[in-house]
């Protein structure tokens, strides 16, 4: 500790773009969870390790929304923080999820194509 996890909670795909050759451009709605873990000597040093890595993730993720020309945006749509003191030390944990829109062929759901 300190750490972070990423992972998706959901996805939601619908129809996009249809060619004149008949293939499918899909748009998914992933939604991602980007959850960070701190330990500290007291309540107050695990409140500013939560917020500096939320500071960390949503910089991060603000210099490129595109993730690297896969998706067409990513936004950030809410923030937990969770503190526990049942340990030896307090912990706590911050979840930020995005939502990410990417585009990708019917016919090549791994391949993200950027936009439809």
């Amino acid at each position: 500790i300190p750490c972070l996890l990423i992972y998706e909670t959901s996805e939601v795909i619908k129809q996009g773009t249809v060619s004149v050759a008949g293939s499918r451009t899909m748009i998914s709605t992933l939604e991602v969870q980007i959850e960070g873990y701190v330990q500290g000597a007291s309540g107050e040093a695990v409140l500013n390790g939560l917020a500096q890595i939320q500071k960390e993730v949503q910089v991060a993720m603000a210099a490129d929304t595109s993730i690297g020309s896969l998706a067409m945006d990513s936004i950030p749509t809410g923030a937990e923080i969770s503190i526990s003191s049942e340990g030896k030390k307090p912990t706590g944990s911050n979840r930020v999820t995005y939502q990410i829109e990417y585009a990708f062929a019917e016919d090549a759901p791994d391949v993200p194509t950027g936009t439809p």
